[in-house]
């Protein structure tokens, strides 16, 4: 997040987004830690929404440009896999 341009005009989202997904992953550790009633589907439902926004910045920005930043197609494959573990039961 802090090593996005300084001189960027849209540096307030880089790090807005970067702080996003931070949450987006301690939500997911404070899931596989504790059996909190409705946590599971906040999980879900996080990863669902981060990830519509990964979708939209890929759209946004159009698919050549996006795959040419292995960090978006990187950061959508790690939250799809993230809301799969949260879909799946504790054992």
């Amino acid at each position: 997040m802090l090593a996005g341009p300084a001189n960027s005009a849209g540096r307030i989202w880089i790090f807005g987004t970067g702080l996003a997904l931070l949450c987006t992953a301690m939500l997911s550790l404070l899931r596989h830690g504790c059996g909190v009633h409705g946590l599971r589907r906040s999980c879900v439902g996080v990863h669902v929404m981060m990830s519509a926004l990964v979708v939209a910045l890929t759209v946004g920005i159009g698919w050549p440009k996006a795959m040419a930043n292995p960090q978006i197609p990187l950061g959508l494959g790690l939250l799809v896999a993230e809301a799969m573990f949260s879909l799946a039961k504790n054992p």
